[in-house]
């Protein structure tokens, strides 16, 4: 019985000991506090959360903060698995961040000013599930076709947004690798077909989102043939409905 009564009491304990760093944010709901008073040697000009999604992780806020290089390597070493950098002057992708030590699972680049993606940065994030890169300037270019090699072999991502970059056509084959890509968000372009070249190869596409672009009249039993989506939806000049 005395054996039995120390097991019990170290099986009480044990997740106790493991848990005590996280016991600042798991006793209550989600909330966003400087990061800093989440761990106390993260000293960086943000706000940070624990992670719902993935266990003993965090997800860091920092919209409208430009990084240093000190800042980045604040980040080294920590349990990040989300970074939000809206809204931070970027005009490429931040390459510093990208080749850190983090192992990021959603990245949000949004409303910056990116145009171009040529530099294969993303391949080292293999992680990454989610990106998005809505708001920027991917589609600012002479050449109509917009082109990368950024998503290339990008086997865990799920979802992509794209929106309201100026785009106004898609290189065949841009996806390509991209086999666990469910959700692609094209909204608010300039996009006068669907792009299904550019969609040969994703088994797992389930959601395609064309809103706001100029694209044509088209039969809907045509384009759920050519997309091959379980879900589709659009909403264009000529063409307002919405179905599945």
């Amino acid at each position: 019985m005395r054996c039995e009564t120390a097991n019990m009491r170290r099986t009480w304990y044990l997740p106790i000991i493991i848990c005590s760093f996280w016991n600042v944010a798991l006793t209550q709901e989600a909330e966003w506090i400087p990061c800093v008073e989440l761990k106390r040697d993260l000293h960086v000009p943000c706000k940070c959360s624990i992670s719902r999604e993935y266990t003993r992780s965090i997800e860091i806020n920092c919209d409208r903060v430009v990084f240093t290089r000190n800042t980045v390597e604040n980040l080294k070493g920590e349990p990040i698995v989300s970074i939000s950098q809206r809204n931070s002057g970027y005009n490429a992708l931040p390459e510093d961040l990208l080749n850190s030590d983090l192992n990021l699972r959603k990245l949000d680049l949004s409303d910056n000013s990116i145009h171009k993606l040529m530099s294969r940065l993303l391949h080292v994030q293999a992680q990454l599930e989610e990106l998005r890169l809505a708001d920027n300037l991917l589609g600012d270019s002479l050449n109509p076709i917009f082109s990368s090699n950024e998503f290339y072999g990008m086997k865990q991502l799920k979802l992509l947004d794209l929106s309201r970059n100026g785009l106004r056509s898609l290189e065949e084959g841009i996806f390509k690798g991209c086999e666990s890509l469910e959700q692609l968000y094209l909204d608010g372009n300039n996009l006068t077909t669907v792009p299904t070249m550019s969609l040969k190869g994703l088994g797992s596409i389930r959601v395609l989102s064309l809103s706001g672009n100029n694209i044509g009249t088209q039969k809907k039993s045509e384009r759920k043939k050519e997309s091959n989506l379980a879900i589709y939806s659009t909403n264009n000049a000529d063409n307002d409905d919405d179905f599945v």
